[in-house]
């Protein structure tokens, strides 16, 4: 709780134009919900969720017969599917165009006039089992991945009953027609690691960075994580070694770093850096 409240502010003190995102439900975590809702959490050991323990568990003791995946970034193995007669996952994406992840920021990217969502059906396919349910909201120009992903779970929350009610009649679906296109994290780092960045035009850098959010550039050697980039003189550069020139020779400097001016950042840097070593030494 404290992580997401720092972060928000952090974004609004040095980025203004950013909107402050907060609400009620930052302060809630799931194992308040379920013990407001009189409802048992279990979780797998180390996290796993295909542990063999856990799903022998599941298996001898609980006997599942339903299950709605929301949230789960793991892939889910043939003996944890098997347990159920009906698996099904929550996708932030339009199937079979955008499976994988980061399916709103992808559509960002290649400017889709709508996005939406996905209830599908769990096989050992990622994100390829038969659609039970699936919905689209339109992208404006200038809407950012992020409000987007609010507005697409906002309207998955009005459609969970339903799910539910093809879920409990065993609805097989249907198949995923179109030719399938996987984004996984090979392609998200490719497109925001960023080892030449004069080799790219100004405003594909700024696309990029809009859609993902943040890009691994390497300035003389190093990679920094950049949060905002903002064209300048070109006299300017001699001032500090934090900036490029793109491929359309535009000059500009790398002014956030996670959101924050280069010296936060260097001492967040160090302080993350001695903290994993503590880290390492405990082990």
């Amino acid at each position: 709780m404290l992580r997401a409240v720092a972060t928000a502010w952090v974004k609004k003190i040095f980025n203004f134009e950013q909107k402050l995102e907060w609400g009620p439900h930052r302060c809630r975590t799931l194992a308040g919900v379920c013990a407001d809702l009189d409802v048992r959490l279990f979780v797998p050991p180390g996290r796993d969720i295909n542990d063999r323990e856990f799903v022998d568990f599941l298996k001898r003791s609980l006997r599942p017969t339903l299950g709605l995946a929301i949230g789960c970034l793991q892939i889910f193995r043939s003996d944890l599917i098997g347990l159920f007669d009906i698996l099904v996952n929550y996708h932030n994406g339009l199937l079979p165009r955008y499976s994988g992840l980061r399916a709103t920021s992808w559509s960002v990217y290649f400017a889709e006039r709508s996005t939406g969502f996905t209830f599908h059906r769990v096989n050992e396919i990622i994100d390829g089992g038969n659609i039970l349910l699936q919905a689209e909201i339109p992208i404006a120009e200038g809407d950012p991945p992020g409000d987007l992903d609010l507005l697409k779970t906002i309207k998955a929350g009005e459609h969970v009953g339903e799910v539910l009610d093809k879920m409990v009649a065993r609805d097989e679906g249907l198949p995923q027609g179109e030719k399938r296109h996987y984004f996984g994290r090979n392609r998200h780092e490719a497109i925001t690691t960023i080892d030449d960045p004069g080799a790219l035009p100004y405003a594909e850098l700024q696309r990029r960075l809009f859609a993902f959010g943040s890009l691994n550039i390497k300035v003389q050697g190093a990679y920094y994580p950049v949060t905002r980039i903002r064209p300048c003189p070109p006299g300017s550069l001699k001032e500090t070694r934090l900036a490029i020139v793109s491929e359309d020779r535009i000059a500009a400097k790398l002014v956030r770093f996670r959101h924050l001016p280069f010296p936060l950042y260097a001492v967040y840097r160090c302080i993350t850096r001695r903290a994993g070593t503590d880290q390492e030494k405990a082990r």
